[in-house]
Order: structure tokens, then C-alpha cells, then sequence
């Protein structure tokens, strides 16, 4: 904890959730408005990846002057540098669809996406505690997440198929359905417009 109301994250995973305003600030990027909501962060060397697993309003997250919407079911990769296919997509079991990787300019790229929460709630190590919940404050948190992720389904359960990368196939390439990059990755492509395709 860096002081009231912060927290400071420089590497691993973290799962945040809390009834009053806390902002999470790593070497990349920060998060606001994050109050009654459920996030995970996974910081590592030159990335960070925020996902958010409730609510229904959204995250700010802020990185190379930018302030990025992110809502319940949507995550973001922001890296030092462009970001790669496996960065995109990682091999960890989470199911993904409709991520566009941009250009943040100073070096630093971003993917945005929709990702599966049931995926998160089965297979990511930093949900196990709350898998059966021990206190009544986890089992409300644990409901609120259930219940975003079948709002999800059912609001945009239509879309395209989730993709998850398999863990014997880390180094395959990611099917052109899954991640749209710029032709070019740079600057001149409007940040809204990315942001606003993976919606």
C-alpha cells in the first residue's frame, strides 16, 4: 500500500476489490475509478495487463497520456514496446475474442479486447480463494463476479467464439479472428477508433 487510498504494483498478479475509491499505479500505467469493482492485474518486466470482473461501471486506466474506458468483460495489454502475438494472447487458459492491438505512441503499445470471465473464475491461480469463499464479504464478491459474467454472456453471447491459446501450442500463431493489429502500428490510427472495435 503506498498511502491511503493506493496501491503500487511493480510485478505479478493481483486481484483488487473495494468499497471505496482506490487507485492502482504500476510502471505503465494507472487505474481509477475502481470502487465496487472486481479487477485483476498481472504486471510483469515492460507490461501490464488489467481485466475487469465486475461492475457496471467502467475503469479508467491511464497510460502514455491517454484515459482508456475499460468495461466489465474487457481487458487491456499495455507494453513498452509493440506488443507481440503470445503477449497478445497468452497461453494461461483465458478464453479471448476481438482484441486490436494500437499504437500508445513513446514507444509503448496497447491490446484491448473482450476476455472470458467464467474462463478467469476456473483457471486463474489468483481466483482460487474465492472458489469457496470462506467469509461472507467473498461470497458477496464471488456472486457480483457470477453475475457480471452472465450479464456478459447474455449481452454479447452472440459475438464471435472465445480463443484459448493452449498451453502446448504457446508458440503458435494466434488465428486473424482473435487480434486485429494496425498495418503499421504507429501513431496515426485514432486510439477511440481501436477502442471502440473491440466493444
Amino acid at each position: 500500500m503506498q498511502n491511503s487510498g493506493q496501491l503500487k504494483l511493480n510485478k505479478g498478479t493481483l486481484f483488487v476489490y473495494s468499497n471505496d475509491e482506490l487507485a492502482v499505479a504500476t510502471p505503465l500505467a494507472e487505474v481509477h475509478d475502481t470502487k465496487g469493482i472486481a479487477l485483476g492485474l498481472n504486471a510483469a518486466a515492460g507490461k501490464i495487463r488489467v481485466q475487469v470482473l465486475s461492475g457496471t461501471k467502467p475503469v479508467s486506466v491511464v497510460a502514455a497520456k491517454h484515459i482508456m474506458p475499460l468495461k466489465c468483460g474487457k481487458e487491456i495489454l499495455i507494453t513498452n514496446h509493440k506488443p507481440t502475438q503470445q503477449e497478445a494472447v497468452p497461453a494461461d487458459e483465458v478464453g479471448r475474442r476481438g482484441m486490436s492491438a494500437i499504437a500508445l505512441g513513446n514507444d509503448m503499445g496497447a491490446v484491448l479486447g473482450n476476455f472470458s470471465i467464467f474462463s478467469i473464475l476456473t483457471g486463474a491461480k489468483y481466483m482460487l480463494p474465492l472458489a469457496l469463499p470462506a467469509s461472507l464479504s467473498e461470497q458477496r464478491i464471488h456472486a457480483q463476479i457470477l453475475k457480471s459474467a452472465a450479464v456478459v454472456q447474455q449481452v454479447f453471447g452472440g459475438r464471435s467464439r472465445y480463443y484459448v491459446a493452449p498451453k502446448e501450442e504457446a508458440k503458435s500463431t494466434i488465428p486473424d479472428w482473435v487480434l486485429k493489429t494496425t498495418a503499421d502500428f504507429d501513431d496515426s490510427k485514432p486510439l477511440l477508433k481501436a477502442m471502440l472495435n473491440c466493444q
